[in-house]
């Protein structure tokens, strides 16, 4: 999953390559590409979109986070159960769904 998740990715940001909206969130998962520079980079924004994420409660985001997890990416799963009071706005709405459309098919190159 993460592998087709990273080409999904790459083929997204080639075909959205602008200064827009849907783009620039695009941009924002390049960190995911590299588990060395995430690891290197993560900040609060990282783990609060983590949250949220798990927040969703969807079978293939909480799939994605155990695989992130099993990669070597530095993610505490401990702590992101435990910070339930994370409150999503319509930016965060809109990275989990198009994470949804990276993690499926919608991008194959």
């Amino acid at each position: 999953m993460y592998r087709q998740f990273c080409k999904n990715l790459i083929n997204y940001n080639q075909l959205n390559n602008s200064d827009d909206y849907r783009s620039l969130i695009g941009k924002e998962f390049m960190i995911l590409l590299d588990k060395n520079k995430f690891n290197e980079m993560k900040n609060n924004n990282v783990d609060r979109f983590l949250n949220i994420l798990y927040k969703e409660n969807n079978r293939k985001c909480n799939k994605f986070l155990w695989e992130l997890y099993a990669y070597g990416f530095e993610i505490s799963l401990e702590k992101i159960k435990k910070d339930q009071n994370v409150i999503s706005n319509k930016k965060d709405i809109d990275k989990v769904e198009l994470l949804k459309l990276l993690l499926g098919t919608t991008y194959w190159n």
